[in-house]
């Protein structure tokens, strides 16, 4: 299993090698997807059920700009990284 500290750093080596990488310097939260306090990612080639069983990583953007939520979804048994991307959550 893996721990949502383990998540964190898996996110943010994640972020660090990807095209985010200038824009997410860091990761401000980890989420189990029934927890998200607000509107939840919608993560398109996943689907709900992709996301369930994963750890939800939010990048600390570095933009001053409305834009989408970067995620990085990893997986809680192996710690394989589902997705990367936007989080279709603009506005």
């Amino acid at each position: 299993m893996i721990s949502r500290e383990d998540a964190k750093r898996i996110a943010e080596e994640t972020l660090a090698k990807s095209r985010y990488a200038e824009q997410c310097g860091s990761v401000r939260a980890v989420y189990e997807l029934d927890e998200i306090p607000f509107a939840r990612p919608n993560c398109y080639p996943l689907g709900e059920d992709g996301l369930r069983g994963a750890w939800i990583a939010y990048g600390e953007s570095t933009l001053w700009a409305l834009q989408s939520s970067i995620v990085v979804v990893i997986d809680m048994t192996t710690g394989m990284v589902r997705y990367v991307g936007s989080a279709h959550d603009e506005g």
